[in-house]
């Protein structure tokens, strides 16, 4: 018999699928608008690399932005005003990010504040036709295997340690750069994946099973 448990475990579980599959997309994004990948670390992407396909498309962004900022110094090239004869550098990275931050806090909230609601639908969404398709099942017997668990912590550490050196690059770049919504999607996605499994269970077995993997959503 499906408990209320089991339904809200299941129903936070594809909420977070939802939210790990566009976690990226803010910050795609955000390269995209300011023709430069600086504000991430690479560290972040090569040891927190769970999502290869999204890792590689920040990866290309930093080193081709990086390039093509490169070619554009080293060929000096500048804006020749008509009326007035004075050269006019093109705008770097940082004028055209400062342009795009006009706009006010109450629209940035309301945006976020949009898009999460929007990933909570898709994910009830999303858990609803799992369930017509497949059923609830219940929960299994819990098995602790020395080999999950080891790729469990390895997980955790990896992806705790990838953390890092964007925190050492935060002090140094201000967060420019950075999308906040990378951050917001990225807190949501390990918060209800983790409370997937507390909802599901508190009991020891449970938790000991998937201590690694609450260990580096938490943390």
């Amino acid at each position: 018999m499906t408990t209320f448990s089991d339904t809200l475990s299941g129903i936070l579980g594809w909420i977070s699928i939802a939210t790990w599959v566009v976690v990226y997309s803010p910050q795609i994004y955000e390269n995209f608008s300011l023709k430069s990948g600086e504000g991430l670390s690479i560290a972040l992407l090569s040891f927190g690399s769970s999502y290869t396909l999204c890792d590689t498309v920040l990866l290309i962004q930093i080193y081709y932005y990086r390039w093509l900022k490169t070619g554009t110094l080293s060929r000096g090239e500048v804006h020749l005003d008509g009326d007035t004869g004075e050269v006019t550098p093109l705008l770097t990275p940082v004028l055209v990010y400062k342009n795009r931050k006009r706009t006010s806090l109450k629209r940035h909230v309301l945006e976020y504040v949009g898009m999460v609601l929007c990933l909570i639908v898709a994910g009830v969404v999303a858990w609803a036709i799992s369930t017509k398709i497949q059923g609830i099942d219940s929960r299994p017997e819990e098995v602790v295997e020395w080999k999950s668990q080891l790729m469990g912590y390895t997980s955790a550490m990896l992806y705790v340690g990838s953390r890092i050196p964007q925190i050492l690059k935060n002090f140094k770049t201000h967060c420019h750069g950075l999308s906040p919504g990378l951050f917001i999607f990225g807190i949501m996605g390990n918060l209800t994946y983790a409370l997937s499994i507390c909802v599901s269970s508190m009991e020891m077995d449970h938790m000991i099973a998937n201590a690694s993997w609450l260990a580096g959503r938490k943390i």
